[in-house]
């Protein structure tokens, strides 16, 4: 960086280069030459020397300024935008919660950031901040109608839901465990699940429920699934792992689902957290939870 001082001395020598000055006596010789000629021919010549002056004088003036800008000794503020660093330190009673970003790619943090945000409203939780860098950062209040484990479980979760084809003869399956290798998914969960409502008083007033209603593709598979496999389980998996697995009583042809939370909470997960993470859907692909 050039100093203000190193410019002002340089600066002459600078301009001197690019247009140097006339010759001495050169004005002197051209205003005596004038003094023959005829007023109207004088007027003109004069008139002509004045704008070249001029011109030489607006030169200087456009490159001082180039000179001095180009230098940094001027800078413009620049006003401070919606993706600006949150303080690092909440106002009292805020909660922010850090999550480490394991891709480079823009759309990937941008969706994700989306989908933990709606997982957030899905809560109840209707105002936050959220800024990506690197790390993805939501501040937000919590209200006393949600419950902090809850918020956790959202931010930490990756959501990806299975409904799996359980094979005949293979063991009971246990919340908890992971899904053994080579056991597929009848659909794709996350295209299928068109309505999720976080409800009670199916089963009892005060045990809540995740009511799904599906897709044709998904209610077709269940349907036909659930007709030849009565007694059998039906389990459901999150992110590798048996979240819950409820036993086939009667086929399942309407395309709705209710999902009760006796066995959900042993997976560390409340029906709140479970409707929240289905309404938003999983993360994206490429995005890795550690």
């Amino acid at each position: 960086m050039t100093g203000r001082d190193d410019l002002e001395g340089r600066l002459p020598a600078f301009l001197a280069n690019r247009a140097p000055s006339p010759e001495p006596g050169l004005l002197d010789d051209l205003v005596r030459q004038t003094a023959d000629l005829p007023q109207r021919r004088r007027g003109l010549m004069l008139a002509s020397i004045g704008w070249l002056v001029v011109g030489a004088a607006a030169a200087v003036a456009v490159l001082v300024g180039v000179v001095v800008f180009g230098s940094g000794l001027v800078q413009t503020p620049v006003a401070p935008g919606t993706h600006a660093t949150p303080s690092a330190t909440p106002a009292p009673g805020m909660t922010t919660v850090s999550l480490p970003v394991p891709v480079q790619e823009k759309a990937i943090v941008e969706q994700a950031e989306m989908v933990f945000a709606n997982r957030l409203k899905a809560l109840g939780i209707g105002t936050f901040t959220a800024s990506a860098g690197n790390d993805l950062r939501f501040t937000f209040l919590i209200p006393p109608s949600v419950d902090p484990a809850d918020v956790d479980a959202v931010l930490h979760t990756a959501g990806r839901i299975e409904w799996l084809a359980w094979p005949d003869g293979a063991p009971t399956p246990n919340v908890g465990d992971p899904v053994p290798q080579g056991v597929l998914p009848l659909f794709d969960a996350a295209s299928q699940i068109t309505s999720v409502k976080l409800t009670t008083g199916h089963t009892s007033p005060q045990v809540p429920e995740v009511e799904l209603t599906f897709g044709p593709v998904a209610t077709e598979a269940l349907a036909t699934y659930t007709t030849s496999h009565i007694g059998q389980p039906l389990p459901l998996a999150l992110d590798g792992r048996i979240l819950t697995a409820p036993i086939i009583l009667s086929p399942l042809t309407g395309g709705d689902v209710i999902i009760t939370t006796p066995s959900v909470p042993d997976a560390g997960l409340s029906a709140a957290a479970l409707a929240a993470i289905l309404k938003s859907g999983p993360v994206p692909s490429g995005w890795t939870l550690p």
